[in-house]
């Protein structure tokens, strides 16, 4: 087995992904590592699809030109360090990630995004990316048996003010992160 040692964007992140990923990945030979667990470097990987943009993340964040040349203001992205779902989204046997990125155009708005991550022969790669809202609350998710992405979020009612959106729902994706249905998780 011909393996590489890489490390995870942060050492908080790293710990907190300890029990979930190894810090080794292979090379074709053998995608899979020595505890049948698929690496991932979500932290320092290409994303398409944010903003109408692709962006390179490099230890878990990128930073665009100024809008204006001397400006302060420019675009942001960064990965959601603490959320990650693992799961045979597309039933090709094999184990993808989800993991969550946020948005800053330089504003007072922060445009939250999940995004598919699939290992293939050279790596992992983002594979689709959907946008989940503004100043949206992540708060957890899974991966279904039958390749569903299950997203719980806290998100603004029609009426409510975008600083403090109080519904808690539970979003459904497909393996396209096409949002198949959204379920109210305030009523019983």
């Amino acid at each position: 087995m011909n393996c590489t040692s890489r490390s995870l964007a942060s050492p908080l992140y790293a710990l907190a992904l300890a029990s979930v990923f190894s810090l080794s990945a292979c090379t074709t030979e053998d995608p899979v590592n020595t505890t049948g667990v698929i690496f991932y470097d979500p932290g320092n990987l290409v994303y398409h699809g944010i903003e109408g943009q692709t962006v390179q993340l490099r230890d878990g964040s990128w930073e665009g030109e100024p809008w204006v040349e001397g400006g302060a203001s420019r675009p942001r992205v960064g990965l959601v360090k603490d959320f990650l779902l693992l799961g045979d989204i597309d039933g090709d046997g094999s184990q993808e990630a989800v993991v969550a990125l946020w948005h800053s155009s330089g504003g007072s708005g922060t445009v939250n995004y999940i995004a598919i991550l699939d290992r293939m022969a050279d790596g992992a790669v983002n594979t689709a990316t959907a946008p989940l809202g503004d100043r949206v609350g992540i708060e957890g998710g899974s991966v279904t048996e039958d390749g569903m992405i299950l997203v719980d979020l806290i998100q603004h009612r029609p009426d409510e003010p975008a600083c403090c959106p109080t519904w808690a729902v539970t979003r459904h994706y497909d393996a396209q992160l096409n949002l198949v249905k959204t379920t109210d998780r305030n009523t019983p």
